[in-house]
């Protein structure tokens, strides 16, 4: 669950946003945001209004970062909300704050809004319903410290999995379109919960991006050796009808990619590689939503089961290099591909 937060129109009158010798705090917001929040604005936003007290540097970084989908996760209203100058002008001043609760959970000010909200004990008010704060206070947020602790936790047993998916991994599907998953024993995973006809991974995945709005390109990397090369699956797969696993896998993708769970793909591939791409290059196993991804110690399997079984170490980071980069050496190795959408 990411932080849905707004910066007031005065909020780039901040003294910290307009201390050209500060250049840290423009650099923590831009971190934040990109890990943890996604900036809610109405439509009609004028940016260059937005950022003309600050100076000239650092508004051509806000206005690339604003206007920068791609590494910033937004989300545009239709709607529109006075902001705290007009809010202040009118008896009883900010009257009707606590309407912004309906749009986001944060709000960035200006110190001056907020040394006067403090004064009437509006910001004390507030607590549990939003948070009003200056750009300097972000690092002691409770809110983004919530996500980010969330974000940053191993799981235990006895943890369910949809706490996990909610905390970690819904709105980050919600706000991408790009996924990209790297299991070496994903595909085996899949066809074993096909052969004890449980709810596999995949499905569960296919589940969750059907409930959004987005169309996804999803790349799956795992090796089918690891069904091959597990005489007692195999002649379970062969029970079952199918000459390999690959077959096996195939056949269970494509039963569960049908509408309504492929309405949101765009496009799905799913890539074998050799065993030793995953000994060399891709050891550790990832689950990538556009520029953000997870380094997952037990890989997808969190998701076979409702209450977890055993303890997962969640690492989390933001960048596109890192996965992008496995995907390209995956040509040094034995591979093929299978373009299912």
């Amino acid at each position: 669950m990411l932080v849905h937060f707004s910066f007031d129109g005065a909020c780039f009158s901040s003294k910290l946003l307009c201390d050209k010798y500060n250049p840290s705090i423009h650099e923590q917001l831009n971190q934040y945001w990109k890990k943890y929040g996604v900036f809610v604005f109405p439509e009609n936003l004028d940016f260059k209004e937005y950022l003309k007290t600050i100076d000239q540097n650092h508004r051509k970084i806000w206005t690339a970062v604003l206007t920068s989908p791609n590494f910033f996760k937004v989300k545009k209203l239709t709607e529109n909300w006075k902001n705290l100058n007009e809010l202040a002008n009118h008896e009883p001043m900010y009257n009707g704050i606590e309407e912004y609760s309906k749009f986001f959970k944060v709000l960035f000010s200006d110190e001056d809004h907020f040394y006067m909200l403090t004064e009437l004990g509006t910001i004390s008010k507030l607590q549990g319903s939003f948070e009003i704060i200056t750009p300097g206070q972000i690092l002691v947020s409770p809110s983004f410290n919530e996500v980010k602790n969330n974000f940053e936790k191993k799981t235990v047993v006895g943890d369910e999995l949809e706490t996990i998916w909610k905390n970690k991994f819904s709105d980050l599907c919600k706000y991408c379109t790009d996924i990209t998953i790297i299991d070496r024993y994903l595909f085996k995973s899949i066809v074993e919960d096909k052969i004890k006809n449980s709810s596999s991974s995949f499905e569960y995945l296919l589940k969750k991006i059907s409930k959004y709005d987005g169309k996804y390109r999803i790349i799956i990397v795992s090796s089918i050796n690891e069904i091959n090369e597990d005489n007692i699956l195999l002649d379970k797969v062969k029970a079952l009808g199918a000459k390999d696993g690959e077959e096996a896998l195939l056949n269970y993708i494509n039963k569960f990619l049908t509408s309504p769970l492929k309405k949101n793909i765009s496009s799905f591939k799913i890539i074998d590689v050799e065993n030793k791409f995953f000994r060399v290059s891709g050891h550790d196993r990832y689950f990538r939503f556009d520029n953000s991804y997870y380094r997952i110690s037990k890989g997808l399997n969190f998701m076979r089961v409702s209450e977890q079984i055993e303890d997962n170490n969640f690492d989390y980071f933001t960048g596109e290099k890192v996965v992008k980069d496995l995907i390209l050496s995956i040509g040094d190795y034995h591979n093929s591909e299978k373009i299912i959408v």
